[in-house]
């Protein structure tokens, strides 16, 4: 999830520290969640994609078919 995080933030033009800041959260916390370090609590997950202007189950849809990919991309090799 922190990838596609990471992806619409960028894309979008935001920093992490102006991100964190429309979500009242800190850069490091955005950070430690765009590298998967931690994973957001459902109220900062929805404040993120709120902040990003993406519906968030539009957002938990697409981190849940990145995984999917992945899993069976990984069953094959």
């Amino acid at each position: 999830m922190g990838q596609i995080i990471r992806e619409y933030r960028e894309r979008l033009g935001l920093s992490r520290k102006q991100l964190a800041a429309i979500i009242g959260g800190s850069e490091s916390h955005i950070k430690a969640i765009e590298s998967r370090v931690r994973n957001p609590t459902i109220t900062v997950f929805t404040l993120i994609a709120a902040a990003l202007g993406i519906d968030a189950d539009k957002l938990l849809l697409e981190a849940m078919q990145r995984q999917a990919y992945l899993n069976d991309k990984n069953r094959l090799e």
